[in-house]
Parts: C-alpha cells; sequence; structure tokens
C-alpha cells in the first residue's frame, strides 16, 4: 500500500500551516496582547472619567466667568452713572466759582460805590 501523504508533502504542509506547539505560542502571545489591550482598555476607562471631571470643572468655570462677567457689566454701569454724576458737580463747582467771582467783583463795587457816597455826604460807615 503506498503512502497518502509523502514527506514533502508534511513539509509543504508545515510551511503553510502551524504546528500546535507555533498555535499554542500564537495563542500565549494574543493572550498577552488581549490583557494589554484590557489593560489600555482600562486606562482608556479612567481617562475618559478624567475628562468628564475637567468637562464639569471647565463648565463651572464657564459659568463663573460669565456671572463675573454680567458682574463687571453691572460696575461698568454703576460707574457711568457715577461719572455723570461727577461731571454734574464739577460743572456745578465750575459755576459757582464764577458766580462767586463775578459776585466779588459786584461787592467790591458796590462797597467803593458806598465808600465815596459815604464820603461825600459826610457819613460815618460802621467797620
Amino acid at each position: 500500500m503506498e503512502k497518502m501523504i509523502t514527506d514533502h508533502d508534511i513539509t509543504k504542509l508545515k510551511d503553510v500551516f502551524v504546528t500546535k506547539e507555533e498555535f499554542f505560542a500564537l495563542s500565549d502571545r494574543v493572550g498577552v496582547v488581549d490583557g494589554k489591550v484590557e489593560v489600555l482598555s482600562d486606562k482608556v476607562e479612567v481617562l475618559s472619567g478624567k475628562v468628564e471631571v475637567l468637562d464639569e470643572k471647565v463648565e463651572v468655570l464657564t459659568n463663573k466667568m460669565e456671572l463675573l462677567d454680567d458682574k463687571v457689566e453691572v460696575l461698568g454701569e454703576k460707574m457711568d452713572y457715577m461719572t455723570v454724576t461727577m461731571d454734574r458737580i464739577a460743572g456745578n463747582y465750575d459755576t459757582m466759582v464764577v458766580e462767586n467771582a463775578v459776585g466779588a467783583d459786584v461787592l467790591a463795587r458796590h462797597t467803593r460805590q458806598i465808600d465815596v457816597l459815604a464820603k461825600t455826604t459826610g457819613t460815618k460807615l460802621p467797620d
């Protein structure tokens, strides 16, 4: 009876297919790779959780910045009101200074006129 598979066929098949030993060695490597993939997946989950926490913190900070912007806007409006008020006060002060100077000139002129009138009529004025 003739052999169905020759040694040459076995050599060819070994080149094409893996042996049991090679298969188990590859499966061990696949197991190690699967383990590494699992570890990396765990790390990705942890990082995703951290990203979510950071997103929440960014949202909180964004809300706080919006509140600060609102407060700054209110302060700006108050400063505008105060600026207008200070301008009015300064304008009123300038008006009073001018009126005081004009009043002082009028008073000085009247004083001179009264002194001349008193001398002309011989009237003695109180000090």
